[in-house]
């Protein structure tokens, strides 16, 4: 018994082997790359955001994110899942923006 290739298959496998596409759809997919900022690290960005406006707001109704652009990278301050917000610096890459 034989596969037949569909053309989902087909795209699957013609993504694989193009290493800049694929990294490109998982950043699409997926979001980029963060990092959890924690102690003195923490304690400094969570001073500048107190002290300046996001650039964004998203609200899911369970958390919300606000987005900030603190020394040219980006931070994502997320409420609602602790006492505190999760702060995550956002890496970006030539797929992000």
């Amino acid at each position: 018994m034989t596969k037949t290739a569909t053309p989902q298959s087909e795209w699957f496998e013609k993504l694989q082997q193009d290493p800049v596409k694929l990294k490109k759809f998982l950043r699409a997919v997926m979001g980029p790359e963060t990092r959890i900022l924690t102690g003195d690290e923490y304690n400094h960005i969570l001073l500048i955001m107190s002290l300046t406006e996001p650039e964004r707001s998203s609200n899911n109704q369970r958390t919300w994110t606000d987005e900030y652009r603190i020394e040219g990278k980006r931070y994502d301050a997320t409420y609602g899942l602790g006492d505190t917000p999760e702060i995550a610096e956002v890496i970006e890459d030539d797929t992000t923006s």
